[in-house]
């Protein structure tokens, strides 16, 4: 196990502080909004929006079964979100 390294800790305060705080300020924000069911439907977007910005700033490759992967879950979405 490697020591801490001190160099470390802003970070992780910007992490936790800002991104996680950002994140749980947004999702209550949106829940005061829209009912929960239909909110939590969002959340299955996050895998396909992870591997759209490592295409987009990390160069990494996008196979087929993402592409499926992708169009199954806007589908699914899309169909739970009806009515």
């Amino acid at each position: 196990m490697t020591p801490l390294d001190f160099d470390c800790i802003p970070v992780l305060a910007f992490l936790g502080l800002l991104c996680s705080g950002l994140a749980y300020f947004l999702w209550f924000r949106v829940l005061e909004e829209v009912p929960a069911t239909k909110a939590g439907a969002s959340l299955f977007f996050i895998p396909v929006i992870s591997v759209a910005i490592a295409f987009i700033v990390l160069s990494e490759p996008i196979d087929l079964d993402f592409l499926l992967g992708a169009a199954f879950v806007i589908a699914g979405v899309v169909l739970t979100q009806r009515g």
